[in-house]
């Protein structure tokens, strides 16, 4: 799976679901739908984000690829 796909289909998921609604992507990565488009965070030891870009998780693709192909087909998400 390639990025932009993924980043789509994560979109489209976050766009139907309620404002406030988090996908979890991973322990240390959460995403959101900010009404303009979808932000990725590394998420710190502490629980706080370390980052908050759209680019973030584009930049790490590789290392997470395998994981996030699984993750959209079994996505979790939270609300906070």
């Amino acid at each position: 799976m390639r990025f932009e796909e993924f980043d789509l289909r994560l979109t489209r998921m976050l766009q139907s679901l309620p404002a406030g609604t988090i996908a979890e992507l991973a322990d240390c990565w959460i995403a959101w739908w900010d009404g303009a488009c979808t932000m990725s965070a590394r998420i710190g030891a502490d629980g706080r984000p370390a980052g908050r870009h759209a680019s973030d998780l584009v930049g790490e693709w590789e290392q997470w690829r395998d994981w996030l192909a699984v993750w959209i087909d079994e996505p979790r998400f939270s609300t906070r």
